[in-house]
């Protein structure tokens, strides 16, 4: 499939250089565009691409950081090219028709309610190694806060389990309060489960918190569709992604009475005005998370 897809990017390429008339710098952003989907594709060993591997890509654009602008411009890009592709084979399908991510800063994000959270997290197999570990990863996600990028560099150091605090050690360092059942699956998957991930690699040691099957660390594209298959598990209509466990828990905390301060450092956002609002010191912070945190 990524040959052919890389033969049908070519092809396209030379056809707009050749007939559309555009200026070298757009055939230029076209041709960025297309390659580094063709990669995110055979990363995924993908054999029929569908609307939701394009959800992913497009999604994993703006996580790494591309503005909303350059996310829009990528799927114009893309639309472009299947149009191209449709227009040339009768027997094709679009899978840009059901592209339903928001490629504008939308007023209203996707929230999830209490119960479609607790649908979600217990979606996994807690009697699997996977399964035990991917409830931590979903634990880790909505009751934390973090990005998908923090939760692939965590690393087993990062976990101060008598502290019950996360270290997320990017451009916005901060310490996390750790939810008590976040809290009990992370133990559990590092008493009972990564060690025997990590014997998958032959003894070689990995710093890296969450591994994979064979003993790796994951990728971003396997947390997306690890959230893929859990929502699909636990019938939810809602479309979800990791940035939506980060809005639910946000709204949630804001709803059950947390300082908007609080909010805004558990997911490493920028302080508001600090000589309108002093800082809050760390024991405030906790307290005022664990009060107001709907799982605890």
């Amino acid at each position: 499939m990524t040959n052919d897809l890389g033969t049908k990017i070519d092809t396209y390429l030379t056809y707009i250089k050749e007939n559309s008339g555009l200026s070298p710098n757009t055939v230029s952003a076209y041709s960025q565009d297309l390659y580094a989907f063709r990669r995110f594709i055979e990363a995924q060993s993908t054999s029929v691409i569908q609307s939701e591997d394009i959800e992913r890509f497009l999604w994993g654009q703006k996580e790494s950081g591309k503005s909303i602008r350059s996310c829009a411009r990528i799927a114009s890009s893309l639309r472009q090219f299947y149009r191209w592709i449709i227009q040339n084979d009768d027997q094709a399908i679009d899978p840009m028709i059901r592209i339903s991510i928001p490629l504008t800063e939308s007023p209203h994000p996707v929230i999830l309610t209490t119960t479609e959270i607790n649908q979600l997290l217990e979606a996994p197999d807690d009697n699997t190694m996977i399964g035990i570990r991917d409830h931590a990863i979903l634990e880790t996600l909505y009751g934390t806060g973090i990005r998908v990028s923090e939760l692939l560099n965590l690393q087993k150091a990062d976990l101060d389990f008598d502290l019950k605090m996360l270290h997320i050690r990017t451009q916005q360092e901060r310490w996390i309060p750790i939810n008590h059942p976040a809290l009990v699956w992370l133990e559990k998957f590092c008493h009972d489960v990564r060690p025997k991930l990590v014997l998958k690699r032959l003894n070689q040691e990995s710093d890296v918190l969450f591994l994979n099957q064979n003993g790796k660390p994951l990728s971003r594209q396997a947390i997306w569709q690890l959230i893929k298959n859990y929502r699909r598990k636990s019938h939810l209509t809602k479309t979800v992604s990791p940035e939506t466990l980060r809005q639910s828990l946000a709204s949630q905390l804001l709803q059950n009475g947390a300082d908007l301060r609080i909010v805004r450092m558990v997911l490493g956002k920028k302080p508001i005005d600090a000589i309108n609002y002093p800082t809050l010191t760390q024991k405030q912070v906790i307290i005022g998370y664990n009060r107001a945190h709907p799982r605890n």
